[in-house]
């Protein structure tokens, strides 16, 4: 069985999805004014999530990821506290 792919938004956000698609049927159905609105709080937490994961993007551009190698070498120094400033020599 596939899965619909359904697009919600105005004729100008959705005329970019059926760009080079000329070939293919779709169903187009008009929403009335109250059922605009009431979708319109998830359009809103999808923003805010967009908006969180450009904020991650930014926190990660500081911190590149590395080959791996150094991988069990900083485990074991998180371990033995390295991750709180921790001396277990002091």
């Amino acid at each position: 069985m596939s899965q619909t792919l359904v697009l919600e938004g105005t004729g100008a956000e959705l005329i970019q999805h059926l760009e080079g698609h000329s070939e293919e049927r779709f169903r187009l159905t008009a929403l009335s004014e109250s059922d605009a609105l009431e979708s319109k709080p998830l359009r809103e937490k999808n923003w805010k999530m967009l908006e969180a994961l450009e904020q991650i993007e930014k926190l990660n551009k500081e911190h590149p990821p590395t080959d791996g190698s150094d991988s069990l070498r900083l485990l074991h120094e998180a371990r033995d506290g390295g991750m709180y400033d921790y001396d277990p020599n002091k």
